[in-house]
């Protein structure tokens, strides 16, 4: 059975418009994917694994948004247990780093305050009242050997945000024993 020169035009009219939909599902496909693309690319997850290889044990690593901890401790026979315990030490790694220069200076502090001074009211009111540091990511856990190993990162504008004001600091002060 043969074509007519009409219905051959028809069928390659059909076959364009079939591609020509096709052309525009991919390239509507590309634009709803790419800004998925570059949002991931900005991920603590992304961020950590451009320096995970370099992280030390037990320092806090700072990139650009971002705050690492790799800890490790003496692996039991209850994962969930030594998880809770190594997070915990990740947590105490970073309060002690709350106390540092780049972190005490974001309270607003009277004028004539030392540093020293800063970090020892700043130490006070961790061991009185504590500090709540939300939002910590568990990146990474395994076991090495004997021991259990986990890093956790957390934003540095949130980490920031778990630091008391100065009315407060010295509430404790005035109140402690």
């Amino acid at each position: 059975h043969k074509l007519s020169k009409i219905q051959y035009h028809f069928i390659l009219v059909l076959l364009y418009i079939v591609k020509a939909k096709h052309l525009i599902f991919k390239f509507w496909l590309c634009i709803l994917f790419l800004p998925y693309g570059v949002w991931a690319s900005d991920t603590i997850g992304h961020a950590y694994n451009q320096i995970k290889n370099t992280l030390p044990f037990e320092t806090i690593f700072e990139t650009e948004k971002y705050l690492f901890v790799k800890v490790s401790i003496k692996k039991s026979n209850h994962r969930n247990m030594d998880s809770s315990r190594a997070e915990l030490k990740a947590v105490s790694v970073l309060l002690q780093h709350l106390t540092t220069k780049n972190y005490i200076d974001q309270i607003q502090w009277p004028d004539g305050f030392d540093l020293h001074l800063k970090q020892e009211l700043l130490k006070l009111y961790i061991a009185n009242k504590g500090i709540t540091i939300k939002k910590l990511t568990p990146i990474e856990d395994y076991n090495m050997r004997k021991q259990y190993v986990m890093v956790v990162g957390i934003d540095k504008d949130i980490f920031v945000k778990s630091l008391p004001p100065y009315e407060d600091i010295i509430d404790v002060y005035y109140n402690s024993p």
